[in-house]
């Protein structure tokens, strides 16, 4: 009797683990996300303006892959740029990609003039010309401090920073051919890495990003109402002359007639820059 028990129980079990293996969803083959890489390792650029001739560009020195942990602004891993313009690197990809990261690398050493910059932004686009904007990131670190070399990153990260895009509040990779890096040069600006990370195609969880349309700021509460403001600089002069009144004012934000009179307001605000305390 109790080997009838036992043999009954054996077949319990086991029929009972078959049930539970032919439960268990089955993952196929290729249906697995694929691992995130750097999209633009070892991959060319466009630069809106050269770097500074004493610190160029090594052919594809910020996607090499190699940073200087040193800090050291002499190592040819760095890539330097000198007051002018806001510099711009643009990564064309090649085909449609889903990105999820962007990481830069930037030194200060304010010894040498070396400062980081105070923005670094981040665009994408699907035709190279029409641009949606990821993020602004700001320095974290002082500007201008003084002491030894130090390094900062400015990085993008779609979970944690979120993506722009509309309809899609839970998205977290921006769909996107081309990429474009910009950061406004004031002494020196050094970088050595930009890296951008993603998979291809249109992953889960990816979504386009609106594009940027470039219009003047409207008139509200940050504003004060103000549709169109002048600006006048006011106490440079000795002795008050060259300072603005009521009177010589009128002139400069409406039009008057021959009596000096207004007949029509060319502004509904006036910003008085005072130069001298």
């Amino acid at each position: 009797m109790g080997r009838i028990w036992n043999k009954g129980l054996k077949l319990l079990l086991g029929l009972a683990a078959v049930t539970l293996v032919t439960n268990m969803p089955v993952v196929q083959a290729g249906q697995d996300e694929p691992e995130p890489r750097n999209l633009v390792s070892g991959l060319s650029y466009t630069m809106s303006e050269s770097p500074y001739e004493d610190y160029p560009d090594s052919d594809r020195e910020l996607t090499d892959g190699i940073y200087d942990k040193s800090l050291t602004f002499s190592d040819p891993a760095w890539q330097g740029h000198l007051r002018g313009k806001t510099r711009e690197v643009i990564f064309d990809l090649g085909e449609l990609k889903s990105i999820g990261g962007i990481k830069t690398h930037f030194m200060q050493h304010s010894e040498f003039g070396i400062f980081y910059p105070n923005t670094v932004s981040m665009y994408v686009s699907t035709d190279g010309e029409k641009w949606g904007t990821l993020a602004h990131v700001n320095t974290k670190l002082p500007i201008w401090e003084q002491g030894p070399a130090t390094e900062q990153y400015y990085n993008w990260d779609g979970v944690t920073d979120g993506v722009p895009s509309k309809g899609h509040p839970k998205a977290t990779m921006a769909q996107a051919r081309y990429v474009k890096v910009t950061f406004v040069v004031g002494t020196f600006v050094f970088l050595d890495e930009i890296e951008v990370w993603g998979v291809d195609g249109k992953a889960k969880g990816s979504a386009p990003i609106p594009v940027d349309e470039p219009a003047y700021a409207e008139a509200g509460k940050a504003s004060g109402g103000i549709d169109n403001l002048m600006l006048l600089y006011n106490g440079w002069y000795e002795k008050g002359q060259g300072d603005w009144t009521k009177e010589n004012i009128i002139p400069y934000i409406s039009y008057v007639n021959e009596q000096g009179e207004p007949q029509d307001w060319l502004y509904d605000g006036v910003f008085v820059f005072g130069l001298n305390e």
